[in-house]
């Protein structure tokens, strides 16, 4: 079967047949056909006001609609081809919330694992944690400051921990880590119902 390789600014073509005709759409269309369907998927059809949304990177969405001007589908088939990437590499995110300064805080508190002296705090952690030692080996090292100093630090750079006793403020930055994480779609939906909540006049139901 021949199938037609896409690159930018080339008009590439896929293929679909619905309801017997042939739909031709270039590597653009297909981006923002892309686009238009993650504009509409309702996560929570039950609250129209969910500020949940559904994103995928500039990075997954160009490979996506790459992929889909490779190959025939039909557009059944494509749909579920969709869904299914969507799954596995789309997040969600709360419109609300501003993903990158997220993505800042966790890149300025990760930059110091393996860089805290913890010694003076080493039993609250493996209380709080666990007594194998994990998080403390993941974040000791006994020639570097102590806790005391990196909440300074963080403070100096826009992140403000509310603790002020070395183990409750490292206790503090594990859970603005947890906090800032990204939410993907795949630990929470199945391909199945992400094309279920694809809502878009051109999808076969």
């Amino acid at each position: 079967m021949k199938t037609f390789k896409a690159k930018r600014g080339q008009n590439c073509i896929n293929l679909n047949r619905t309801n017997g005709v042939m739909v031709m759409r270039t590597y653009q269309e297909n981006v923002k056909y892309i686009q238009s369907l993650l504009q509409n998927i309702c996560l929570d059809e039950n609250n129209p006001e969910d500020p949940r949304i559904v994103t995928l990177s500039r990075k997954h969405t160009e490979t996506l609609a790459k992929l889909l001007s490779q190959k025939k589908r039909d557009k059944k088939s494509e749909l579920a081809f969709i869904a299914g990437f969507i799954k596995e590499h789309a997040e969600i995110e709360d419109m609300y919330d501003d993903a990158n300064e997220k993505a800042r805080i966790r890149g300025i508190l990760k930059s110091y694992k393996h860089g805290i002296n913890l010694t003076p705090i080493k039993a609250d952690i493996q209380f709080t944690y666990d007594r194998k030692n994990t998080m403390f080996l993941n974040w000791h090292n006994k020639v570097s400051k102590g806790m005391d100093c990196v909440a300074m630090e963080l403070e100096s750079r826009g992140i403000r921990l509310m603790s002020e006793n070395p183990a409750d403020q490292f206790i503090e930055m594990q859970e603005l880590i947890a906090d800032s994480k990204p939410t993907y779609v795949k630990d929470f939906y199945t391909g199945e119902q992400i094309k279920k909540m694809i809502k878009n006049e051109e999808n076969i139901k």
